[in-house]
């Protein structure tokens, strides 16, 4: 019998030994049991079988005395009450173990909102009186989203449709066509800071007012946004956010044009389908805000239902809808959640609105490895609007 112990851990009874905190000197490598055995790999007589632990495993016969005496010859040192034990009579310090941490996934959840139109400012024809800037003259920045404050700051990520620009540009374009539903919104640029308050990190801009002042109005509009830290999106402007270590795309499309003059449906296709080809290389998810639809309709046209499971099928994970100033219902297609309209949610261009009802969209998405693995039913919270501008959740 041979049995030779060394290394750095010894396990003896299910129990495991680490030899820098002091264990026998087989786990340190310094020790060693043995026996003899014949040509035909037979042991030869011993006083005891291995591991009796009484009087009678000291050497008391000749073949153990003989094992003695050749061990003793080549540097060991016997256990006189153990005639297999052996140590070394040099002393070793063992290998200080090197504990390797486990490769753990990485999870991540990360919880988006979305919200429908808002308009941050007026039309300058409205009268002063009860319109949106006597409202943050009277009130402050912080009154428009006071109502969903809690809500929106407990997400990792809100998105909301700003329809309108950020400028003192006073240059407009031509409306006509669009008679007496043409309108020109735009707030101070210090309005910002309603949307800081709010807590949305994100604006989709394509939609049917971005260009209400022109290409100046439009910059204004995208440098106030980016000086104030809040990202901005849509038509030729693709962005990645990343939350929790999470990369998320952003893609915004307006299939109405930036004055509603209409736009090309197989080149918006096609520059959708690149965007979300591009950003499948490069993020974990996907988002894509459409504006879209039929003003005041309850339900969504057949060209929405058709871009938004084409934006699915490419790859989108999120779908979410704005311009028909109601709300619309959601479906679940592919598993993926496409929200056809969220309705207008702070909207400078109506103090009071007819339909007073809005909603915030709330889903999850499970990542392991930066790899989508699950997304949560969609949780819609219903609000409402219950004084000038401010919409409140409703109980």
């Amino acid at each position: 019998m041979l049995s030779l112990q060394c290394g750095s851990l010894y396990r003896i009874g299910g129990i495991s030994q680490t030899p820098y905190k002091g264990y026998s000197n087989h786990s340190c490598g310094s020790a060693v049991d043995l026996t003899f055995v014949d040509k035909q790999d037979n042991e030869l007589p011993m006083p005891t079988s291995f591991d009796n632990f009484t009087e009678e495993a000291s050497r008391s016969n000749e073949n153990a005395k003989y094992l003695r005496d050749v061990m003793v010859k080549h540097g060991f040192k016997p256990l006189a009450t153990e005639w297999w034990h052996f140590d070394d009579k040099e002393a070793y310090q063992p290998a200080k173990a090197v504990e390797v941490s486990p490769v753990l996934p990485k999870e991540a959840v990360v919880t988006i909102s979305a919200i429908g139109d808002v308009t941050l400012g007026q039309d300058e024809r409205f009268l002063y009186e009860g319109s949106f800037n006597q409202y943050y003259k009277l009130k402050g920045p912080e009154y428009f989203f006071s109502g969903v404050k809690k809500i929106l700051s407990e997400d990792d990520l809100t998105i909301a449709n700003l329809e309108g620009t950020l400028t003192e540009a006073t240059e407009r374009p031509n409306k006509s066509s669009q008679g007496s539903r043409a309108f020109f919104f735009k707030g101070n640029p210090y309005y910002t800071a309603i949307l800081k308050g709010g807590s949305i990190e994100a604006v989709n801009l394509a939609n049917n007012h971005y260009m209400d002042f022109l290409s100046k109005g439009f910059m204004d509009t995208l440098s106030t946004l980016d000086h104030a830290g809040i990202s901005c999106f849509g038509d030729q402007r693709v962005i990645i956010l990343e939350k929790r270590g999470v990369k998320i795309g952003l893609i915004g499309v307006n299939t109405l044009g930036p004055l509603e003059e209409g736009v090309d449906s197989e080149n918006l296709i096609s520059e959708l389908k690149v965007n979300i080809e591009e950003l499948r290389e490069k993020t974990s998810l996907i988002v894509v805000s459409f504006h879209w639809g039929i003003e005041n309709k309850y339900n969504p046209t057949e060209e929405q239902h058709k871009l938004g499971r084409l934006a699915i099928d490419q790859g989108a994970d999120l779908v979410l809808r704005h311009h028909p100033h109601v709300i619309q219902p959601y479906e679940i297609y592919k598993g993926k959640c496409i929200v056809y309209s969220l309705g207008n949610f702070v909207f400078g261009g109506n103090s009071n609105p007819w339909y007073k009802d809005t909603e915030i969209l709330q889903q999850q998405f499970s990542f392991v490895n930066e790899k989508l693995t699950e997304i949560s039913s969609p949780n819609i919270i219903p609000c409402r609007f219950t004084s000038s501008f401010k919409p409140e959740p409703l109980k």
